[in-house]
């Protein structure tokens, strides 16, 4: 395991806190701080200053971790008739923070991005919609730096109401259209998401974009396709709102209206009448390193795949590179880091497995093992509820599809996760009636179970009682490579 300076980040001071008076006090540095609590006191701070000028917090704070000229966009629905304010802060590292709002074409309205460590905008709305706040950190000497986000408002908003509908059923991905993605028919960038959804629910996706035409397109389980290019005329924005009528993995496609296009995007998935849409399945993407990405302070170029997740969920992290040998690290709300090299030996793979230790916004960061390496890379996100129902089973419908993962012989591949005790009992079984199905499961060091045709061409079924503890990989693929 390499040392990598974004592990050093629990072991800095922090030198600040603040009031609208931008009067700062430096308190004693010290090992071990809580850096999540120090930025939180520090919004606490400007909160009892801005509510004194008449505003109420609006939102929960955002605390989180960021690059340096990363921006990190923030969806929010404003209404008319409402003043609205932002502010953010950033730790000792960063010395320059700029913030932003942009309409729901993505034009800015109000910005503040004078050389200081906390700006503050204000916006009086005069037509309720969807708007986004942006907030960059401009230089950070380090790595990373920590940074917070507040909200406030004037008015009669319901803030309680509000703060219950951005923490109920949500789900929030944000990604980048990127060239090395995978590619439509017609050339079109897309980023994949998949939900697990149930009859009878009710899910509205909601995307917004930045610096693309966006267009949204989900499949069902069954093949039944629903999309929308421009949502209320904005070029910006898509949104879809689906009566869910079967149970399964949804799939969701995050693409341009023209071929080529890229950029930054945001999706919301809101859910009624079941689970939470946070505890939906994976997210898989397509991305690439190259020498316009940032750079780790070892001189490895870095992408970042934000997730949310919540205390005492299982997830898996897989990364996969045929181009370079891909390195990944993963990042928690406070700081916290799990890492990995080489999965199972191969140095095309690095998988972290980790029961979150708190909730909200984590960071997967693609890197490599050496100094500039760039290359084309596959990260699959497994959170929530998916890994739950792989510790006690799975029952799932999927779809081979063009531009599906695959193997290094050229077959295509799904792939679920199972968290299995040793001595446990193992079933798998995998039919389809337009394949010939190939079933493999594969412990997390030596154990291993392959099956062909189970009595026919169409069934393939592994039993096998469990010899180790730890992830178990089940991967369904055909026997014949292009098979869809």
């Amino acid at each position: 395991m390499r040392n990598v300076l974004i592990s050093s980040k629990v072991f800095k001071g922090i030198a600040f806190g603040f009031g609208l008076s931008l009067a700062f006090a430096a308190p004693t540095q010290a090992q071990d701080r809580d850096w999540q609590g120090e930025i939180r006191a520090m919004l606490e701070e400007a909160n009892s200053a801005v509510v004194s000028n008449g505003f109420q917090s609006y939102d929960d704070y955002r605390i989180e971790v960021g690059f340096k000229g990363d921006p990190v966009q923030i969806p929010v629905h404003l209404e008319a008739g409402r003043t609205y304010s932002w502010g953010a802060v950033c730790d000792t590292d960063c010395d320059d923070v700029d913030l932003r709002l942009l309409d729901s074409n993505g034009r800015m309205l109000v910005e503040d991005v004078a050389p200081d460590d906390f700006p503050l905008i204000f916006w009086e709305t005069t037509a309720t919609g969807s708007y986004t706040v942006e907030m960059t950190i401009i230089n950070c000497s380090v790595d990373v730096c920590y940074y917070g986000v507040g909200s406030w408002v004037t008015g009669t908003a319901d803030v309680a109401a509000r703060r219950e509908e951005n923490r109920g059923n949500a789900r929030t991905d944000r990604g980048e259209l990127a060239p090395g993605d995978s590619q439509l028919d017609d050339g079109e960038f897309y980023d994949r998401i998949e939900l697990s959804l149930t009859a009878g629910q009710s899910v509205t996706i909601d995307l917004t974009s930045e610096g693309f035409d966006s267009y949204l397109l989900v499949n069902s389980p069954e093949g039944e396709s629903f999309q929308n290019d421009d949502y209320e005329e904005s070029t910006t924005r898509s949104r879809l709102d689906i009566d869910v009528t079967e149970t399964g993995v949804w799939r969701v496609y995050v693409t341009s209206f023209g071929a080529k296009e890229t950029g930054t995007w945001t999706l919301t998935t809101t859910t009624e009448g079941g689970a939470q849409a946070a505890s939906g399945g994976p997210r898989t993407e397509r991305g690439r390193l190259e020498s316009s990405d940032p750079k780790i302070s070892s001189g490895e170029f870095a992408d970042v795949y934000p997730f949310d997740g919540q205390a005492g969920d299982q997830i898996v992290v897989d990364l996969r590179s045929t181009e370079f040998d891909p390195f990944l690290m993963i990042i928690s709300p406070n700081g916290e880091q799990q890492e990995n090299d080489d999965f199972e030996g191969s140095a095309q793979s690095s998988v972290v497995s980790w029961t979150l230790p708190e909730s909200g916004e984590y960071r997967a960061i693609v890197t490599s093992y050496r100094p500039e390496e760039q290359g084309a890379y596959d990260i699959t996100i497994h959170t929530g509820n998916a890994m739950a129902q792989a510790a006690s089973g799975l029952d799932e419908r999927g779809r081979f599809e063009a531009g599906d993962d695959s193997l290094r012989s050229g077959e295509h591949v799904d792939r679920y996760y199972l968290d299995v005790l040793a001595g446990q009992v193992i079933r798998a079984e995998v039919t389809s009636s337009e394949f010939d199905t190939y079933l493999m499961v594969i412990g997390p060091e030596s154990d291993r179970a392959e099956n062909d045709d189970s009595g026919s061409t169409d069934r393939s079924e592994i039993v096998m009682t469990a010899a180790e503890t730890g992830i178990y990989k089940v991967q369904v693929t055909s026997y014949q490579r292009g098979e869809t």
